[in-house]
């Protein structure tokens, strides 16, 4: 799977080929703002930009088959990562509420863990040191485990196969402890591009402003 397969490569980036551009306002953005985006968050490494393409491609060409693998994307605050889950929501839609965002991770190691109920991606923002460590082998195992026992309160224990994909995001160096080798993580250092006064030619704020237009666009 890749999500490159429908882009051309042209001048070093991602393009769809000639021809293939949707007739509306946000149509040159495409995909160079979210191309942008995806660079920025992997600090231009040229192989984590391929891996986490192909990450979220396989999110939704392949729902059902879960990698077991957790992406943790640490970097300042600005430089991009709410807006990738924002773009993966806006793709999921909201009927079915397949993505929760949390800013604490004991609403799903905890004693009722009801969030993950039928959840495809759960997103634990701003997570530090003290819990990655607290909640280290917990974490490891509610990424690979097959099954989620889903508990409510009063209510019954409801099993479903586990096909959560966990992002992690945080400003803190080493918001996890993980040996060298695991591959349950996935792990980027962002760029600070996107805080920039000026982004290729425009302000930050104009940049912003546009990329999200472009986003409410049906042919983006």
């Amino acid at each position: 799977f890749a999500i490159t397969d429908d882009l051309e490569l042209i001048d070093g980036e991602y393009q769809l080929p000639k021809g293939e551009l949707g007739g509306g306002e946000c149509s040159t953005y495409y995909p160079h703002k979210f191309i942008k985006l995806i660079k920025c968050l992997v600090d231009n490494n040229d192989e984590d930009e391929e891996y986490l393409l192909n990450f979220l491609c396989h999110l939704f060409k392949k729902p059902h088959l879960n990698p077991y693998t957790c992406c943790i994307i640490k970097g300042n605050q600005g430089t991009g990562k709410d807006t990738l889950t924002k773009i993966i929501g806006l793709l999921m839609g909201v009927r079915y509420n397949y993505m929760a965002k949390i800013g604490d991770i004991t609403k799903i190691v905890g004693s009722f863990n009801e969030l993950l109920d039928n959840k495809l991606v759960v997103q634990i923002n701003e997570m530090d040191g003290r819990d990655g460590a607290k909640y280290c082998e917990i974490l490891k195992d509610i990424i690979t485990t097959e099954y989620n026992n889903i508990n409510k309160k009063h209510l019954k224990n409801d099993k479903q196969a586990n096909y959560i994909r966990y992002f992690i995001f945080s400003n803190k160096m080493n918001p996890v402890v993980v040996n060298a080798g695991d591959r349950r993580f996935f792990i980027v250092q962002t760029a600070d591009t996107l805080l920039s006064p000026i982004i290729d030619g425009e302000t930050k704020v104009e940049w912003w402003n546009d990329f999200y237009q472009c986003l409410k666009e049906d042919d983006y």
